[in-house]
């Protein structure tokens, strides 16, 4: 059994290596201790705080709640309550991340960092160090492999949205591509392709064949190999010979699956089970919503390459969902630099929703996205592309910010990511690259920068005269991520590239600003406005590129005296203005510990 464990407070102490915790209150009048170590299942699923809790019901809070703590574990306890009106919408982030997506949705959101008021939101996270820096950030998340949770949680019911930032190393570029590969991708497509069926939701015609009846799901009997006595049901004979039962109605099949075995089903069909994560985005909407959800968007973000070279399995995700009833699916590929990111990110992004069009939904042929995504060869299998997202919804695009401008560098800098090597006579350039120049746009920030150099330009590559060219605040700035940020290891050592793994692995805040202003209604017509204010006070530079129109928009808040100034380019807090404290983090909680 899982253990429960509450979250508290957490006090943060500059001179301290880690989060200090602070002694969880308790309330021993209130704790039934004949009912410790229950969980949801010993509750009953239609439990709830509203209705069953007596220790609530007394004035206590679900924090200090043994049942609504056991109930809601390993959510937080007050997720044992029903929803409010008017109040904050839940929202879970599957492999969460060190909080790119959270902090892009806390930027849309609310001035001031505090989105409190717009969203509930709890990460799953399985890497601790990823974990412990999104909770010093101010971010909820739960330490566990996701496929050890069960999306039919009672209290999943209240979820309204869910985004996915699935592992992206066997897509991607960098990676070995072990999940783009034809076979691979083939057998994942019929384990996807399966998900209606093996959780409930394939619509038939007549279900009576599954409780033993003689009808086909779409028609027809088969009298000669049918046993009456194998249905239990009632069964009535018309005058033409005709069979009729009393489960002869159309419908859904029930599933044909638990989730633990849908998710082997998943494993066996690919190489790498990072790959076999993919099949998370359908199992966790198609067994909440048929639990009774309320489930209204769906978000993902992946490498390109999943577009690109294995299209068939966003097809498969496109027609499951549908399955399901979701009015909108739509899959685009997305640069976070055209955002405002100081660095190249080019990600794959898909926005489902339930019954509403996502703000700046757009329809078309989809010739020009699908030539934009696979040139003039088609793939046999590949999602509709006729639909997609203006993010910017006509407005005009951030502007691009050079690796040198964001950093407050002069010009004429090059980044070594490599040592020396000798020169191609062809070229003049040092073979096998990983030289680049400061003074563009740069190129996605990966885990082997921690130990790139930097150097003049007319000087030998790999000569290192400017010294090692990133700490990793920087590198978190490029991304997109606030100065001052608390990248966080946990292990032996001060874990350097560890801390830039989690920055090569993140999405960038400002595409998470981007997908927020989309599907929080709240959101659509402030994203844009904060994000140019946010873009300013992470990157100096940026307010000399803008438009006229973009400098009118904003200079209330550049005039304020919270927007910093050009002469400060190193905001000391761009996400809580005039303070200088962290947020107040959470404590994760850690699954199985």
């Amino acid at each position: 059994m899982v253990p429960v464990q509450q979250y508290v407070a957490l006090e943060f102490d500059a001179d301290a290596p880690e989060w200090v915790t602070e002694p969880a209150p308790s309330s021993p009048s209130i704790v039934a201790t004949d009912r410790t170590g229950w969980t949801w299942e010993d509750y009953g699923d239609d439990w709830t705080c509203d209705d069953d809790c007596r220790a609530c019901a007394a004035g206590a809070r679900c924090e200090d709640c043994q049942d609504c703590t056991q109930f809601a574990a390993p959510y937080p306890p007050h997720w044992a309550t029903l929803e409010r009106v008017g109040g904050p919408a839940r929202m879970l982030d599957i492999c969460h991340g060190p909080g790119g997506m959270a902090e892009g949705r806390r930027l849309a959101l609310a001035d001031g960092g505090d989105a409190s008021a717009e969203v509930d939101a709890v990460g799953v996270e399985i890497n601790p160090g990823a974990a412990a820096t999104a909770t010093a950030a101010g971010h909820r998340v739960i330490v566990a492999d996701v496929r050890t949770l069960d999306p039919g949680h009672p209290v999943l019911r209240r979820v309204r949205k869910i985004h996915f930032s699935t592992p992206c190393p066997t897509f991607s570029k960098g990676g070995k591509h072990s999940g783009v590969q034809p076979a691979e991708v083939s057998a994942f497509m019929d384990v996807l392709f399966y998900a209606s069926e093996a959780l409930g939701w394939l619509e038939v015609d007549d279900v009576c064949s599954h409780y033993g009846g003689p009808h086909g799901y779409f028609g027809g009997e088969n009298l000669d190999e049918w046993e009456p006595a194998d249905y239990d049901g009632e069964i009535a004979y018309t005058q033409c010979g005709q069979v009729n039962t009393e489960h002869c109605e159309s419908g859904y099949v029930p599933a044909t699956c638990t989730p633990d075995e849908y998710r082997r089903l998943a494993r066996e069909a690919v190489s790498d089970e990072r790959t076999a994560l993919m099949a998370e985005v359908l199992l966790w909407p198609m067994v909440m919503i048929r639990n009774g959800g309320i489930l209204e968007t769906v978000t993902m973000e992946q490498s390109d390459n999943l577009l690109k070279r294995a299209p068939g399995l966003c097809e498969a995700i496109q027609e499951e969902l549908k399955s399901v009833g979701f009015a909108w699916v739509s899959f685009q590929i997305e640069d976070a630099a055209h955002y405002g990111a100081a660095s190249n990110r080019v990600r794959a992004w898909m926005v489902a929703s339930l019954h509403d069009m996502p703000e700046g939904a757009q329809w078309g042929t989809g010739e020009e996205q699908a030539a934009k995504v696979w040139g003039k060869k088609r793939p046999i299998w590949g999602p509709d592309l006729s639909m997609w997202v203006d993010f910017y919804g006509g407005r005009t695009p951030l502007p691009r910010v050079t690796m040198a401008q964001a950093l407050g560098w002069d010009e004429g800098w090059w980044i070594d990511t490599r040592g020396a090597r000798p020169v191609d006579p062809v070229t003049g350039r040092a073979k096998g690259g990983g030289s680049f120049s400061a003074d563009k746009v740069a190129q996605c920030v990966t885990a082997t920068w921690y130990g790139a150099t930097r150097r003049r330009a007319e000087e030998p590559q790999g000569c290192a005269s400017g010294g090692r060219a990133f700490a990793q605040a920087e590198l978190g700035v490029l991304v997109g991520f606030r100065w001052h940020y608390p990248w966080r290891h946990v292990g032996r050592g001060e874990g350097i590239r560890n801390r830039a793994q989690q920055t090569a692995d993140a999405v960038s805040p400002f595409m998470g600003m981007a997908v927020t202003g989309a599907v929080f209604s709240r959101a659509q017509r402030k994203w844009y406005r904060r994000a140019m204010v946010y873009q300013r006070a992470l990157y100096r530079y940026a307010f000399e590129v803008w438009t006229n129109d973009q400098r009118a928009a904003v200079q209330d808040r550049l005039e304020a005296a919270d927007a910093g100034t050009t002469d400060s380019p190193r905001i000391a807090d761009v996400y809580m203005p005039g303070e200088q404290t962290p947020p107040t983090p959470l404590a994760p909680l850690v699954l199985g510990a």
